[in-house]
């Protein structure tokens, strides 16, 4: 898939759309002469989504990532980033939005689902493990603290092995054991 961003009338709400995987950019007629570039780990990112409501008018029912997937691919395309034109600023808004969602699922409890997803993620091969490891490495080291041995809990709660996924250095002493 790969996405694009139209301006439509009211510009501060641009418009995205997909395409399939393509070697060149996906050009249409339908779509005003627009363009699509594919979005690399967009399957992960689509994987069961999760309904919302789009705020205009009576509301609008819509499909959208489930937050778990969005916060690991944040993770992922923040380091990808690095390598385009005007990477950096964009890398970093990718972390700051990673971090933000990790913190509230941190702060409601809920988990289970991020450790699924980043599970899954971490598994895809070393591409996606190093992708995910330097990105956490560059949070903030508040956001580590409160989000790491959180994630590296949830893993030894699920039997998973929190440093086969590079989260061991996260445990507490008592957690380890």
């Amino acid at each position: 898939m790969g996405s694009t961003s139209l301006a439509p009338r009211w510009p501060e709400q641009p418009l995205g759309i997909t395409s399939a995987p393509v070697a060149q950019p996906f050009r249409d007629g339908l779509l005003g002469g627009a363009s699509a570039q594919p979005l690399r780990f967009l399957d992960f990112l689509i994987y069961q989504p999760v309904r919302a409501v789009m705020l205009h008018g009576a509301g609008v029912p819509v499909m959208v990532p489930a937050p778990e997937r969005y916060a690991v691919h944040k993770l992922i395309v923040a380091q990808r980033r690095l390598e385009d034109k005007d990477g950096t600023a964009k890398s970093r808004k990718d972390l700051t939005q990673a971090a933000a969602l990790m913190r509230a699922f941190v702060e409601l409890n809920m988990l289970g689902n991020l450790c699924d997803a980043y599970v899954e993620a971490f598994r895809r091969g070393p591409a996606w493990r190093e992708l995910i490891t330097k990105s956490l490495a560059t949070f903030s080291r508040q956001d580590q603290a409160e989000i790491l041995p959180k994630l590296a809990t949830e893993l030894k709660a699920n039997d998973y092995e929190p440093a086969e996924f590079g989260l061991g250095s996260w445990l507490t002493n008592s957690e380890a054991e």
